[in-house]
């Protein structure tokens, strides 16, 4: 009996072998990969995403690309005035996988459309701290907060080639909703030493980057 279901069950592989269908999964036959405009969209957004990269680097593990992944810089210059953040364990490690997935983003830019040497980006308490006083429209006393504009929302619809779009799709990651959510769970909670709640925060740094970027909304 046991040979008689083996020998069926080698039919019926034999037979689905012949008669289904092979999907080969690839890129479009005709059109454009990368576009000379394309290049230049993402390259700007690259630079995000060297910001980025060091920010969480350095706020998690107190190291930037220079250790994580020296290659990826390129003989650019180091951030000024990096330093690491003082975080609880859970926004540790949160922070931490944004800046490995972020080293992801950057050898994935270079792969497909080239890359350039890393900028300058200041990293200072000071530099944050004149953001902030932007964003709230007066001198706060203290201040060391982070903020990092995402470029590629704006830029998907004016991508032309399909290997262009297939990266941007893969960049606009979960990042967003994971800090939306830690901000609403925190929304009432009061940022030491300020006298704003984390609901003001986020809401003077949404108004400050839809300024900025103009042409509407963005945040």
């Amino acid at each position: 009996m046991a040979l008689v279901i083996i020998a069926i069950a080698m039919l019926m592989r034999v037979a689905s072998s012949r008669c289904a269908p092979v999907c080969h999964l690839g890129y479009p036959t005709h059109g454009t990969e990368v576009s000379g405009h394309d290049e230049d969209l993402i390259h700007f957004s690259l630079n995000l995403e060297f910001l980025e990269a060091e920010m969480f680097l350095w706020n998690a593990f107190g190291y930037g690309l220079d250790h994580a992944a020296p290659e990826l810089v390129n003989g650019g210059p180091p951030p000024i005035a990096p330093q690491k953040a003082n975080l609880d364990s859970l926004t540790r490690n949160i922070t931490g996988e944004f800046g490995l997935q972020e080293i992801g983003h950057i050898r994935s830019i270079i792969r497909t459309v080239g890359g350039f040497r890393r900028p300058l980006v200041n990293l200072s308490a000071a530099n944050f701290a004149m953001m902030m006083d932007e964003a709230f429209g007066h001198k706060l006393h203290v201040g060391s907060l982070h903020s990092a504009l995402l470029g590629y929302v704006g830029a998907n619809s004016f991508l032309i080639g399909y290997l262009s779009k297939r990266l941007v799709a893969g960049l606009l990651g979960v990042e967003d909703a994971v800090v939306r959510e830690y901000l609403y769970e925190r929304a009432a909670e009061v940022v030491w030493p300020y006298n704003h709640t984390v609901a003001e925060f986020t809401s003077q740094i949404s108004e400050l980057r839809n300024r900025l970027a103009k042409c509407g909304v963005k945040c």
